[in-house]
């Protein structure tokens, strides 16, 4: 799994770059403006998200609820990714394991202004 999010790490890097940076772009009125890209979707179904966000298949890929709460319509905190990428940095494994997260290096945690939740 760490392999596809070193490789959209690759892909995206474009887009992550010119969020900081920005591109000026000539529009369609001849004016050239400075321009930033974010990524603000990603179409995928349950079992393609588990992958891209590296989360279990038997959790929620938007908040923590737990494996036997699913369908609850009770509010969990959402995955908090910084939090996770300092765990994952320090290998801390039981951690993320317990908040149903893979001990990956996520592509999508690169990105900035990118909340995960919201592209769902």
């Amino acid at each position: 799994m760490q392999v596809l999010h070193d490789l959209l790490k690759f892909m995206l890097r474009p887009l992550s770059n010119s969020a900081w940076d920005g591109h000026n772009i000539k529009c369609g009125d001849e004016v050239v403006r400075r321009c930033y890209f974010r990524v603000a979707g990603w179409l995928a179904n349950y079992m393609e998200n588990s992958v891209i966000h590296g989360i279990y298949t038997t959790r929620c890929t938007i908040c923590e609820s737990p494996q036997d709460r699913l369908g609850d319509l009770q509010k969990y905190p959402l995955h908090d990714t910084q939090q996770y990428q300092e765990w994952v940095d320090k290998s801390d494994t039981e951690g993320l394991y317990m908040r149903g997260v893979k001990c990956i290096t996520n592509a999508l945690w690169t990105l900035r202004d990118v909340i995960l939740q919201e592209l769902i």
